[in-house]
């Protein structure tokens, strides 16, 4: 397996872990805290509601309860008083029977429906009101969890509930919760909940010590918290079961997909070596993929714009050998020539010398267009626009006066700046002025101004024009028009300017006026650089 697809289904796969470990945390998080904040808004509330009853009801603990004369048997549970959270139930079971009374009530009022023998004495170890048991439940309120209220006296027995009341599991959770305090009291020394486990219930479990006359009592508000761990247990186990499900689906997808990037990967890079080894003919194609076909594009032009420089290149070798071979040729013919004396020493002397310096030029503007394509470090400068000029124009001056040509310039009345390197400026407009002054009839104009971010230089001959076919390749390197030098002056301006930040154009004067005008656009510059 390739490094490629390692990454590929590593990073998938490790995304989608991690993206299934964040929500399985931030799960796990948020509903723990919902569990434990709805827990303590419950026990919280319901633990006053509690302690607000043990003030409102002097209880006491009795062991032996006299049923007085002429109380009435009930054959049905009492009604119920609804406090806060909880509900007050007053009620005594004894051989069978209950027997009830409805409280708030200062003179309770029976009804008589059987008959017990007088002063019967029952043994109770209940939480009794004025004879009478107090059974506290609560009130199932609206919330995700509901409190239960447990209290147990000084002698540690449980007041309420009443355990023989209670269904056997029940009864089995509230003993456990009691020994638990019992056996931990220094747990719930503060109003803190406690998280209680058992064997088969979680709780969440609040303590609080409560003087009831001369003694205390205990407290215990307890929740069941079993139902939402089962709830939180059970999507767990569909997060674990989706995370395996979806790290078989990406590496399934991952596999796939690399499998399918490395084909495409695979091509290009045959076609690379195929362009590497000069085979510009052959060409990638189309990609399904919208990136490796757009790198297919980008491929075939570089293939396109090597096969060009590769032309231009046999073009350029093909060229240069012409013009060399030229001046090689008669300078070796009248070398020949002297020593076969068919030509003075003088007369070939100025021929060879004469050759040997066009060779001179030849190769200096070959040097110079290989130090641009190589390159060469451009060291920028601020200009003074026409003491440029004017030092290009004094330069070509005696050139042009030879041929009995003028080159004059025009000066705007204010001083422009422009931002370049001098010599290949200064190399630039010259090779310009003097293809102008070699097509003028007899005047060369220059002037130059700026326009709005940017110096434009006019260069322009009052000759017949530029040829309309030649017109498109005059700055295209060893393309010579009629009468032409070597076909690189242009070229090398073209190069320069461009290499400024400018650009140069060409283009023929409007009739009735003859002549080609020059114009060199370069980014104005500020006084200090």
């Amino acid at each position: 397996m390739s490094s490629f697809t390692k990454k590929l289904i590593l990073s998938c796969t490790g995304v989608i872990f991690a993206s299934f470990l964040i929500v399985y945390f931030l799960f796990n998080f948020l509903v723990g805290n919902y569990i434990r904040a709805e827990a303590e808004r419950e026990l919280s509330g319901g633990m006053m509601d509690v302690v607000s009853l043990t003030y409102d009801f002097p209880f006491t603990l009795w062991t032996d309860v006299t049923i007085p004369h002429n109380v009435g048997i009930f054959n049905e549970l009492s009604p119920v008083m609804e406090t806060g959270r909880f509900a007050i139930e007053l009620r005594q079971d004894f051989d069978g029977l209950t027997i009830g009374a409805v409280l708030p009530s200062p003179h309770p009022r029976w009804s008589i429906m059987d008959s017990l023998p007088m002063h019967t004495h029952v043994q109770s170890h209940v939480f009794a009101a004025e004879g009478f048991v107090t059974t506290i439940r609560p009130v199932r309120q609206s919330s995700f969890v509901a409190a239960d209220v447990i209290i147990i006296g000084y002698d540690n027995e449980i007041i309420t509930p009443v355990l023989d009341f209670l269904p056997s599991i029940q009864r089995a959770n509230v003993e456990f919760l009691v020994s638990y305090y019992l056996a931990n009291p220094a747990q719930f020394t503060t109003d803190q909940m406690q998280r209680v486990s058992g064997a088969n219930n979680t709780y969440y479990l609040s303590v609080v010590r409560q003087p009831v006359q001369d003694n205390a009592i205990s407290i215990l508000m307890y929740t069941d918290i079993s139902s939402a761990i089962d709830f939180t247990t059970t999507m767990n186990r569909i997060l674990g079961l989706l995370l395996a499900v979806s790290g078989i689906l990406s590496l399934v997808i991952s596999i796939t997909m690399s499998a399918r990037f490395k084909k495409a990967i695979v091509r290009l890079c045959n076609y690379a070596e195929t362009i590497g080894r000069g085979n510009f003919n052959e060409k990638a194609g189309a990609f399904n993929d919208t990136e490796f076909n757009q790198l297919s594009k980008s491929m075939d032009n570089m293939s396109n714009m090597l096969q060009t420089y590769e032309n231009n290149q046999k073009q350029f070798f093909q060229n240069a050998s012409h013009e060399l071979r030229t001046p090689l040729m008669s300078i070796q013919g009248y070398a020949e020539g002297i020593l076969g004396d068919i030509f003075t020493k003088e007369e070939a002397a100025n021929v060879i010398l004469s050759e040997g310096q066009k060779m001179t030029d030849l190769v200096n503007e070959l040097l110079y267009i290989s130090r641009m394509d190589s390159g060469t470090e451009i060291l920028m400068s601020v200009l003074d626009a026409g003491v440029l000029l004017h030092e290009c124009c004094e330069r070509v001056k005696p050139i042009a006066q030879k041929f009995g040509k003028y080159v004059e310039i025009e000066s705007p009345p204010q001083e422009i700046f422009v931002a370049a390197d001098e010599e290949k400026l200064e190399r630039a407009i010259i090779n310009v002025l003097s293809n102008a002054i070699r097509y003028a009839e007899s005047n060369v104009k220059v002037n130059y101004h700026e326009i709005g971010d940017n110096l434009e230089i006019v260069i322009e001959d009052d000759g017949a024009g530029i040829n309309p076919k030649d017109l498109p390749h005059i700055f295209e390197r060893f393309y010579k028009g009629e009468n032409g030098n070597y076909g690189l002056g242009l070229a090398i301006s073209k190069d320069i300017v461009k290499s400024l930040g400018g650009r140069i154009t060409a283009e023929n004067k409007n009739a009735p006026e003859t002549g080609a005008v020059f114009i060199i656009s370069l980014p104005v510059g500020t006084e200090a650089y």
